[in-house]
C-alpha cells in the first residue's frame, strides 16, 4: 500500500440517491430506463494525485418517475481536504447506441 500523497486525507463519504420526478422521455415509448451516475473527484486535474471515485444505480425500466432508494459508501476514500466535487447525473439506459443524458 503506497501512503497518500500530502495533500491527500481519508474520508468517509456517504451518497444515498432517493429518487427523481418528471424525468425526460428519452425512448419512442414516451418513458424512460433512468440510472444515475455519481462522481467525487478532484478539480486540480493537472496534479498528479488526482482522484477519481464513481458509482452508478440500478436502472429503472420504463418510468418518469423512478425510485432507486439506494445507498453507497466510499470508507476512507482518499480526497483532497479543499478542491472535491460530488457531481451527479441521470442518463436514460439504451440497449443499443450511447445512453442519453437526462439531466
Amino acid at each position: 500500500v503506497q501512503p497518500l500523497a500530502p495533500d491527500l486525507q481519508r474520508y468517509s463519504v456517504h451518497i444515498k440517491v432517493l429518487r427523481g420526478s418528471d424525468l425526460m422521455s428519452a425512448d419512442a415509448n414516451g418513458f424512460s430506463d433512468p440510472y444515475c451516475e455519481v462522481h467525487v473527484w478532484t478539480v486540480d486535474t493537472s496534479s498528479a494525485n488526482d482522484v477519481h471515485h464513481m458509482w452508478r444505480t440500478k436502472t429503472c425500466f420504463v418510468t418518469l418517475n423512478p425510485t432507486w432508494e439506494q445507498e453507497n459508501d466510499w470508507s476512507h476514500a482518499p480526497l483532497p481536504s479543499e478542491r472535491a466535487v460530488l457531481y451527479v447525473a441521470c442518463f436514460d439506459w439504451d440497449r443499443i447506441g450511447a445512453d442519453d443524458f437526462l439531466g
